[in-house]
């Protein structure tokens, strides 16, 4: 997923999201912030 600096990249950092890259040139002096989160695998339990 992605945000630009001027929104809420820190919000997604402090849920779990790394930074892995970012597209500078934004204007005002911005960037998009580009972060992934691993949702990881869901456990399903069988029912006998």
């Amino acid at each position: 997923m992605s945000s630009f600096t001027f929104q809420a990249p820190g919000f997604y950092e402090r849920h779990g999201y790394a930074e892995t890259g970012r597209t500078l040139g934004i204007s005002g002096g911005h960037a998009d912030v580009h972060l992934f989160k691993s949702l990881g695998t869901a456990v399903h339990s069988a029912r006998s």
